[in-house]
């Protein structure tokens, strides 16, 4: 009785063949997973050496890493799927999974090729410019200081901070020009018959002079008479001035408004403008 109820009992160890049939099954999925990872490690060393020469910032390396983790991911999957189950539901399923993840980062996908873009066409950062967005009507006059991700960092000459999306960016029509401080300085002359010889004397004097007192260079180029009125002895001059250090600090142009109406006129208004206006 005991003989013949222990030859039934089913054995709890599963056999040589079926452990070599089952390890030949999986051995495709191994493979792949061992070639996707060092596939991986070679992508994320990659990346880190960009990071080291400083091309990528931190926040893109590790947006990048991620990327490269859920891609590696998704292709290891859809292997499985098509080793492992027929091949034309696996089609079905990997178009749903990739028009879904392209929905859900659509966005994220055009500021992403937005980056690289502004990256390869190697985008004056850190120099004076004037960024033209002709979609908006609208312009921004500073220097792009960062580049992340989703947008770029551009800082105006009195510091502040303006972000801007990479698509707009790349879209963007982007001169570099010179930074100037702009016044309109209203001037009194005594001998109304040498007003223009007065005005020549000004300008070279206020050459020699401004660099000197306060943290500017006069820019004689740029400056113009805009008006001369002989009958009233006064001339209207438009004055322009480059700052010797950026950002412009607003104590240096209220330092350079109260030097030129001690010496020279009053000032009818100040503004930073670009070369270009």
């Amino acid at each position: 009785m005991s003989g013949e109820a222990g030859g039934k009992l089913p054995t709890a160890f599963i056999s040589w063949k079926e452990l070599e049939e089952l390890l030949w099954r999986a051995l495709p999925a191994i493979l792949i997973l061992l070639v996707l990872l060092v596939l991986r490690f070679l992508v994320n060393r990659f990346i880190s050496a960009m990071h080291t020469r400083k091309v990528l910032s931190l926040s893109v390396k590790y947006i990048l890493l991620k990327v490269v983790d859920y891609v590696i991911i998704l292709v290891y999957l859809s292997c499985l799927l098509y080793i492992y189950l027929p091949t034309m539901p696996i089609l079905y399923v990997v178009g749903l999974v990739s028009a879904a993840f392209i929905l859900i980062f659509f966005y994220d996908v055009r500021e992403f090729l937005a980056y690289f873009y502004i990256i390869a066409s190697k985008y004056p950062r850190g120099r004076p410019v004037v960024i033209s967005i002709p979609r908006y009507s609208y312009r921004v006059f500073g220097r792009v200081n960062e580049v992340h991700m989703h947008g770029a960092e551009v800082e105006d000459f009195y510091g502040n901070k303006i972000y801007i999306p990479n698509t707009l960016l790349a879209s963007s029509i982007t001169i570099e020009t010179p930074v100037l401080v702009s016044l309109r300085v209203k001037a009194l002359f005594t001998d109304r018959s040498r007003i223009s010889e007065e005005i020549s004397s000004l300008v070279d004097r206020m050459s020699k002079e401004i660099s000197q007192k306060i943290p500017f260079s006069f820019d004689k180029e740029s400056s113009y008479i805009e008006k001369i009125d002989v009958d009233r002895g006064e001339a209207m001059l438009i004055l322009r001035f480059k700052p010797l250090s950026l950002p412009i600090k607003r104590s240096s142009t209220y330092e350079l408004t109260k030097y030129i109406i001690s010496n020279y006129g009053e000032v009818v208004y100040v503004e930073v403008v670009n070369g270009l206006d």
